[in-house]
């Protein structure tokens, strides 16, 4: 009884939050890494050059990440992704309220 609930506890606890964005090492989920990053490149949205991570996980999810200059290309980001790999869940963590929130700027400045 202890060990089944030791392990039905640990099962909890890992699920919710260590694996969540942890990159698989299957051949299969880092070809779909590099294939959503390629069609972020040719969205205009390259993940060498800005904050975007993708990574996929063991369980069939992208995680997209970062920031990124306006809601319509965080939209597109997403877009992207799930076009890359329609049997894939795509969880977009892409923001850009930071930048598209004027207060944060003064002239040339960032508060």
């Amino acid at each position: 009884m202890k060990t089944a609930f030791a392990a039905l506890l640990a099962m909890m606890v890992g699920a919710g939050h260590a694996d969540a964005q942890v990159q698989s090492t299957a051949t299969a989920d880092q070809a779909v890494t590099q294939k959503v990053s390629k069609a972020l490149v040719q969205a205009g949205i390259d993940p060498r050059t800005t904050s975007v991570k993708v990574v996929t996980t063991a369980d069939h999810t992208i995680y997209l990440s970062g920031l990124i200059s306006s809601a319509q290309t965080v939209k597109m980001a997403e877009s992207a992704a799930r076009k890359a790999a329609p049997s894939y869940r795509v969880i977009n963590n892409i923001r850009s309220s930071f930048f598209a929130d004027p207060n944060h700027v003064v002239g040339d400045k960032i508060k």
